[in-house]
């Protein structure tokens, strides 16, 4: 056994593991300190695992699948260990930027109840600044660290907190079952059929590739839209401003883990929702940015490949918003609010999303 290297490695985890279980207790006036418990008891049965399975090899030197099962015990400990430092730091993150820019992440906090109230999702989002908006699961999704922007006001983008929280729905519906299953019947068959009809085995994938983050993508930016109506059409509309929209990424490699859909696909979906389902007075106010959007597009048009419309197939997204307009019903409810000018102490349950649209119909 190549004895100083696993001495250091055991030594290494043990004191992290240490360091760990001091620097919780700093965290004890939140939630998220006591998961780390039940966490901490499997940490240690592992340790006691790799302490058997030591005396095991040093028993039986020569045995090399006994070994392997006492590296493999190690390998697991630092592995729950490294998760728990992430939580760890996004922790520190947290505190400090609640700390500094209290208003900021109080405003986010409270959007992130509001909107895990309206989707009925059990989970708890911890916002911290860095440079986009994006969510990342922590302790099997019981929690969330939320990504902000920087910036002054973060009213005109909060609808976009909508499209990062709608991935928690996401995430634990796969948790519930596997990935495909969580997508209805009309999306796998539809998907298949195009994918059969690729013209090379290279084509196949990309398409595979590229609708399988298309999927969840789209489906957030329709959960987006029902919870918050039409500003998150114009915060989308602002957001989605590229030089070219109609991008598809062909030749997927393994480092391409976020493909995106095409900018012009996700803003024909808000938009499209927007027509079906807003009031014709609130529909009316978008009409200067759909107008602007538009000419967006047209002036980058050249970005448009010839395989565009194939792969951009109306039944698999007309799939994807069947699947994603029922995730909450608060639509007709927010619009109607919107139209009858409610104050926000008067509709708690819509306050942010109320401020939101009001600063984008006070804009357009």
């Amino acid at each position: 056994m190549p004895r100083r290297i696993i001495d250091h490695r055991e030594r290494d985890l043990t004191a992290r593991f240490d360091h760990l279980q001091d620097e919780i207790t700093r965290f004890s006036d939140l939630s998220v300190s006591d998961s780390f418990d039940s966490r901490f008891t499997k940490i240690d049965e592992i340790f006691d695992d790799i302490d058997r399975r030591r005396s095991d090899v040093e028993a039986n030197p020569d045995v090399d699948p006994l070994y392997q099962r006492y590296l493999s015990k190690v390998l697991s400990a630092e592995a729950n260990i490294a998760e728990l430092e992430l939580v760890l730091t996004h922790l520190e993150l947290y505190s400090n930027h609640r700390d500094h820019s209290r208003d900021r992440i109080c405003h986010v906090r409270n959007i992130c109840d509001e909107l895990t109230d309206s989707f009925g999702l059990t989970a708890t989002c911890l916002p911290v600044i860095r440079e986009n908006y994006s969510l990342l699961p922590l302790l099997d999704n019981e929690y969330y660290v939320i990504y902000i922007p920087r910036g002054q006001d973060i009213i005109p983008t909060t609808p976009i907190l909508a499209h990062e929280v709608a991935h928690a729905i996401l995430d634990q519906r796969s948790a519930r079952s596997d990935q495909q299953s969580a997508r209805s019947d009309d999306f796998t068959e539809r998907f298949g059929e195009l994918r059969r009809q690729m013209s090379t085995a290279r084509a196949e994938r990309d398409f595979y590739e590229n609708w399988d983050y298309w999927y969840d993508e789209l489906f957030c930016d329709v959960a987006g839209f029902f919870a918050f109506g039409p500003s998150y059409v114009c915060a989308q509309l602002h957001h989605l401003l590229t030089r070219r929209p109609y991008n598809i990424i062909r030749n997927v490699r393994v480092e391409d883990e976020y493909l995106h859909p095409p900018e012009a696909l996700r803003a024909e979906v808000v938009t499209t929702l927007a027509d079906e389902y807003l009031p014709d007075e609130l529909l009316e106010s978008l009409e200067h940015v759909r107008d602007e959007y538009t000419e967006h597009l047209e002036r980058t048009i050249n970005s448009k490949p010839s395989f565009y419309d194939q792969w951009v197939d109306d039944q698999l997204v007309d799939a994807v918003v069947s699947d994603a307009e029922s995730v909450n019903d608060d639509l007709d409810n927010l619009c109607q609010h919107l139209l009858n000018g409610t104050d926000y102490d008067e509709a708690p349950d819509f306050e942010y999303r109320l401020k939101a649209n009001q600063y984008w119909l006070d804009e357009y």
